[in-house]
């Protein structure tokens, strides 16, 4: 550590923690994609009715997640609006869903013309919590989406559990989990649809797309239907349209990027593990900060490495923090602020055409919703993408440690130091 980094933050004029940039270049890339990418340009088959790479790769995916079915998508949005029409989402029918979770997993179901019901958040995980989807059922309940946050698989045992009880289908929305193993199962299995996004910052990406994984035969019958405007693979021609559907294919670009890239993940998401590990036993014994281990027999694909401020011990919140420690060199994030029911498309039900609601609820509000789990996330947990995590080494994760040591210590010298300043003002 350099000197002066004892006495005085980064934020307020002293000398950083780390100055050089951190290794990973995000996206990886490898000559084998350059080379596949270049035989796609050079074909002219830039479409996936006339290439081969949105098949292999969705073969290769399906199996790579111990699914049958695979069906490439433009985006991870448009893969769990797919889903969700494939399973059979009628207007004003709900869907649970987490609030501590990106914008997409509610607003597809907005887009299905369904009803987002918001569910908490288990403390431990940050996953939805199986107790609180159990008392939102009613008879207008017809799923669950449950998201792996941050790559650590949902307590899928329950909520399958549930939904069987209960006649609900099940979408995993595994934007954050490729590769996550729960219970020696892939992420993408376990319900009835799992749901993939390879937008630019996700574990393996193509800079946009998605996919959907399925063991349902039927099931991947009309995902192939609703994403390929109408035509249903056993009936398939040209001009045949047998349900309605929307435009979702993937480019062989995209796909040629992918097929490359999968053969890497399992390897890289272990350096992911390895570095989350470290990292939590560097930050564990710190006042202020709390850890996020593994819960139960999971292998996380380690999306994002979270942390959680107790603003109270730390004496600072999650916005001062986090300036501090980007001040030190370290490329920390608040991550989100808000969930997703208190977003104002939601606050306001900005939902445009999507009226599906007033079937069934039309005294629809989130206004007044109280999800204390996912209110305390939003105040208290920090990210720090994945991609710093990849190809760095035991001395990253020591500036990392290092950078959160040394604000938590400059900050409570300080206080202690204005605190002290105070007493001998008041004795006088």
């Amino acid at each position: 550590m350099m000197e002066g980094n004892q006495d005085r933050l980064a934020i307020d004029g002293g000398s950083p923690v780390r100055r050089k940039p951190f290794a990973p270049r995000w996206p990886m890339v490898t000559e084998a994609m350059r080379r596949r990418v270049l035989e796609v340009l050079d074909s002219g088959n830039w479409f996936r009715g006339c290439g081969e790479n949105n098949r292999k790769f969705e073969q290769a995916f399906a199996a790579a997640h111990d699914c049958r079915f695979g069906t490439c998508v433009t985006n991870g949005t448009h893969s769990l609006q797919v889903a969700l029409l494939a399973c059979g989402l009628e207007a004003g029918q709900e869907v649970i869903v987490p609030s501590w979770t990106f914008f997409s997993t509610a607003q597809a179901v907005v887009a299905a013309n369904g009803v987002p019901v918001f569910a908490d958040i288990d403390p431990a995980t940050l996953n939805i919590n199986p107790a609180h989807i159990e008392t939102l059922i009613t008879r207008h309940t017809a799923g669950i989406i449950p998201i792996h946050f941050a790559g650590h698989p949902a307590d899928m045992d329950r909520i399958m559990a549930i939904a069987r009880r209960h006649k609900l289908f099940v979408i995993e929305d595994a934007a954050h989990a490729h590769g996550a193993r729960y219970n020696s199962r892939r992420a993408g299995s376990l319900g009835n649809v799992g749901s993939f996004s390879f937008q630019f910052y996700k574990n393996l990406t193509a800079g946009e797309g998605g996919a959907l994984t399925t063991n349902d035969e039927s099931l991947h019958e009309r995902i192939q239907a609703w994403y390929n405007l109408g035509h249903m693979p056993k009936n398939y021609a040209q001009y045949r349209h047998d349900w309605m559907g929307g435009n979702c294919r993937m480019t062989e670009f995209q796909a040629a990027i992918l097929l490359e890239s999968l053969p890497l993940l399992d390897e890289q998401n272990q350096r992911r593990r390895a570095n989350a590990r470290r990292l939590n036993e560097l930050l564990r014994s710190l006042q202020g900060i709390g850890v996020f281990d593994p819960v139960g027999d999971v292998q996380s694909s380690c999306h994002v490495y979270m942390l959680r401020l107790d603003e109270a011990q730390a004496r600072l919140d999650k916005q001062r923090f986090v300036a501090a420690i980007q001040a030190e060199g370290i490329p920390l994030t608040v991550g989100y602020t808000m969930g997703v029911h208190e977003q104002p498309v939601f606050q306001e039900l900005r939902f445009g055409p999507y009226t599906g609601y007033q079937r069934t609820n039309p005294k629809l509000s989130y206004r007044h919703l109280d999800l204390p789990e996912t209110r305390r996330a939003a105040r208290e947990v920090c990210f720090l993408p994945h991609r710093f995590l990849v190809n760095s080494d035991e001395g990253d994760m020591g500036d990392i440690a290092a950078a959160v040591e040394k604000v938590l210590r400059v900050t409570e010298r300080s206080r202690r130091s204005n605190r002290d300043k105070r007493s001998c003002t008041l004795a006088k």
